[in-house]
């Protein structure tokens, strides 16, 4: 039988992890496979129909699934309660993807000082967001995510997240895309992440691509704000498009 310390290795120890990623010493589910943070964590307002079991959890890693690096851009102004606000907007993505089968990997936690963020603490529009990116990439096989703690106006509207959808491969240096995705702390964050990874693994707007959004009408891919009760996550062929994506890992054997 596998143990939770060998799947745990399996995910950890890949050979792109950033460095200090290996696993070793007492095994903390809760960060070391799970990712979360936070000093407490509190469940109270989270969705319980995008609940991830640890069983659950552990047979999406025999499938597709995604790493991520959740950087803190200005991270001396992240309180304990932003790493909860973390925690549970991973939490919710997690829910989202895993019910197209997608499972969410290796999770790391960079930190970005404010005194070496050159102002890209504070995003004021949309090319700053792609200086950061660009300024701060990481060099292994996870999806960056730039936290912010303030959305933005374009053209007067509230941005809360930005990504590009990449179709020119995954070497993050060679890319003319923005290579990751910018996700502030505001709004409903956890469907903000998957909406802006889902982009940068493929996904168009409904408002783009309608027919692939058919199938549910309140898509996680629709623009503007996320999140609204009667949200319906994705469908089966933006699923697909998704798992095709080459940021995508095959599941681990182990």
């Amino acid at each position: 039988m596998v143990t939770i310390r060998q799947v745990a290795a399996c995910v950890v120890n890949s050979p792109f992890s950033a460095p200090g990623a290996k696993l070793s010493g007492t095994l903390s589910v809760k960060r070391r496979l799970l990712g979360y943070v936070a000093p407490k964590f509190s469940w109270s307002g989270v969705i319980d129909r995008g609940r991830v079991s640890l069983r659950d959890h552990i047979g999406l890693l025999r499938g597709p699934h995604l790493h991520l690096n959740l950087i803190r851009v200005g991270s001396d102004n992240f309180t304990d309660k932003h790493a909860e606000t973390i925690d549970k907007a991973l939490y919710k993505m997690r829910g989202i993807y895993a019910r197209v089968g997608i499972g969410i990997g290796r999770v790391i936690h960079p930190l970005i000082l404010i005194s070496e963020a050159m102002g890209h603490d504070i995003i004021d529009e949309h090319c700053e967001a792609h200086e950061l990116v660009d300024e701060w990439l990481t060099d292994n096989d996870g999806h960056d995510v730039f936290l912010v703690l303030s959305s933005w106006l374009d053209d007067g509207l509230i941005v809360r997240g930005v990504s590009d959808v990449s179709n020119d491969g995954c070497d993050k240096h060679g890319k003319d895309d923005m290579s990751g995705s910018v996700v502030s702390l505001t709004g409903i964050v956890g469907f903000v992440m998957a909406h802006e990874v889902g982009h940068f693994l493929g996904l168009e707007h409904c408002d783009d691509d309608p027919a692939s959004c058919a199938e549910k009408p309140n898509n996680v891919m629709s623009p503007g704000d996320q999140g609204n009760p009667g949200w319906e996550g994705l469908t089966a062929s933006q699923a697909t498009k998704m798992k095709s994506h080459c940021l995508i890992r095959p599941g681990i054997n182990c």
